[in-house]
């Protein structure tokens, strides 16, 4: 093992702190070393960087002196300061590399969208990856096991086929350390159904270092973001009833939008959160957005069956743990096919998003269901706004919205309005109610 000693020599003269300093960076490699701007010291060690704490790597400097050099406290603090200075690079920036490459034990994983194949090189610490899977690579791995759970989980739906190939498209998504898709996973449904099983399974192929737990109340706070920065996955496994999500603040992270960064004790940063967002609730949340923005970024699952006592499995965790390295092959041959066709949309995903549309905007949502936009048709805004209160009554919604309000609403979505001597009309629109007839009546 080389130490000190061993590059110094016999002699006498008691060496520099310069000399200890420069004499360990060449032990280590100085290619292998790097302080970055915040003035973390990150080493490359086993195919990725990892943050060294201070004190350890006082302590590693210690060993590698091996008693050659008696060093008192402040010589030491002096020579990790050196080492600082001569491995300080501020050019480098961790976990940049947006390409769909997967780190594992037994090297880097790299997807050639072309032919929809996953290709294993060695590591490349120019890629400056601290994120890898603790896991080895086996191609040849399966999951059959892990198969019969998402059947039993899902074998009352109409659309399970879609429901476990969406499912594990979204666990290879979650895999790769960008956010290019803009997608996230809110998995819906009472106890004892899988949910929790297939969130700690998420886990376990991540590894506890590379997953997060921000609550979905402090996404937007920027001392948070730094756990999102440096984390494949964000579980959150419950979210209280009576809390309304902020949509701006989890699409800003879905959408691996930049932003400032804030880590204890240091300066703020920039950076880009590439942190898959995976939601588990017991009930359908409700949500500030009055877009288009959720439907097309959420992968929303109904768990629907709740297994009964006497066919649950205690052990069912640890043995899919077992199967590991054939869930990945699943997860990430699932990636691969929805890079070339498209991410799985399961039917039911279509009947939640509109409970969740009533839910956050039902005039939104009245028009998504019930009007036709049609350019040059005028319908009378009584008769429009008495259509939405028979399709609010109708399914039990909240009526208490005024005519005003609801023609407020129906200007922002689009539609025009205008005014007469006697009464109001608004434009675009087609109404499939008998009252169609009549506002057209009191139009001529």
């Amino acid at each position: 093992m080389t130490n000190f000693k061993s590059v110094w020599g016999s002699s006498d003269q008691k060496p520099s702190q310069l000399q200890i300093a420069e004499a360990f960076v060449h032990h280590v490699g100085k290619e292998n070393l790097v302080m970055d701007k915040q003035g973390d010291f990150w080493q490359w060690a086993n195919g990725r960087w990892a943050i060294v704490n201070k004190h350890a790597f006082q302590n590693e400097v210690l060993k590698f002196l091996n008693g050659s050099v008696q060093l008192s406290a402040n010589w030491l603090k002096s020579v990790y300061e050196l080492i600082g200075v001569l491995t300080s690079r501020n050019d480098v920036s961790f976990n940049m590399d947006k390409s769909d490459i997967v780190n594992m034990i037994n090297g880097e994983l790299e997807l050639d969208a072309a032919q929809g194949k996953w290709s294993l090189s060695p590591h490349d610490l120019n890629r400056y990856c601290t994120i890898q899977l603790p896991l080895t690579y086996d191609p040849q791995a399966e999951a059959p096991r892990f198969l019969r759970y998402l059947q039993e989980c899902f074998h009352c739906d109409d659309d399970i086929e879609n429901k476990r190939t969406s499912l594990l498209e979204m666990i290879g998504y979650s895999l790769v350390n960008h956010a290019k898709h803009e997608r996230f996973v809110l998995l819906v449904g009472n106890g004892a159904n899988g949910k929790s099983v297939l969130l700690k399974l998420l886990r376990s192929i991540c590894g506890l270092a590379n997953v997060s737990a921000v609550q979905v109340s402090s996404l937007g706070r920027t001392f948070q973001r730094e756990t999102l920065n440096r984390s494949l996955v964000n579980i959150v496994t419950e979210i209280n009833e009576d809390e309304v999500i902020d949509y701006a603040a989890l699409k800003s992270i879905v959408s691996g939008e930049v932003s400032t960064v804030e880590a204890k004790n240091q300066a703020p940063y920039v950076g880009e959160p590439s942190s898959t967002l995976w939601l588990a609730s017991n009930h359908l949340p409700k949500f500030n957005d009055k877009s288009d923005g959720l439907k097309r970024r959420a992968l929303i699952i109904q768990f629907n069956h709740t297994i009964p006592v006497d066919k649950r499995d205690p052990n069912l965790f640890e043995k899919l743990q077992l199967e590991l390295p054939g869930i990945l092959n699943l997860a990430l041959n699932a990636y691969a096919n929805a890079i070339s066709q498209g991410f799985t949309t399961p039917e039911s995903t279509s009947d939640i998003f509109r409970a969740i549309n009533r839910k956050s905007d039902q005039v939104k949502a009245f028009v998504d269901e019930m009007v036709i936009e049609a350019q040059g048709e005028v319908v009378q805004s009584r008769v429009a706004f008495d259509a939405y209160m028979q399709w609010a009554n109708n399914l039990g919604l909240d009526t208490s919205i005024s005519i005003h309000a609801f023609i407020k609403r129906l200007n922002k979505l689009g539609f025009e309005s205008y005014r007469t001597s006697s009464c109001r009309f608004v434009k675009g629109m087609i109404l499939p109610y008998s009252h169609l007839d009549q506002a057209r009546d009191s139009i001529n």
